[in-house]
């Protein structure tokens, strides 16, 4: 009889390959969670975001789990519109540098210029020197 494979009906062997289905659809959601919070880049950040929504939504409404569903059907236009203006920016014009003529600090040693004091070596405006300083 063609609907028996080893005393199990046919039915029921795509029953179970529906069900490890699912379990493959969750075990990649999860790695696509994964793989949004090691990325660098936002870019590549929010595309495994969007990647995990879907697959989360999907796996969700296959077993019923209805907060998953409601936040990752929440998160997904989110995750969408970041990205969106992520690519807008990227495709934007960037503006030209201008020319420096000299080194510019950045950082920290921009917010606060480096002054001499009569007699004190050079430092940051109130900074504690460590030669003036007796244990």
């Amino acid at each position: 009889m063609p609907w028996r494979l080893q005393g199990v009906s046919q039915p029921h062997i795509f029953l179970g390959l529906f069900y490890m289905l699912i379990d493959v659809i969750g075990i990649a959601a999860g790695v696509a969670v994964i793989a949004t919070f090691y990325s660098v880049a936002a870019l590549k950040a929010r595309a495994f975001a969007i990647l995990s929504n879907a697959l989360f939504i999907w796996y969700a409404l296959a077993v019923g789990l209805w907060p998953v569903l409601l936040l990752h059907a929440l998160l997904l236009p989110l995750n969408i519109g970041r990205i969106a203006l992520l690519w807008r920016a990227r495709q934007a014009p960037q503006p030209e540098a201008r020319p420096q003529t000299r080194a510019e600090p950045t950082g920290w040693a921009a917010a606060r210029p480096l002054r001499r004091r009569a007699g004190l070596p050079l430092s940051l405006a109130g900074d504690v020197q460590p030669s003036l300083c007796r244990a």
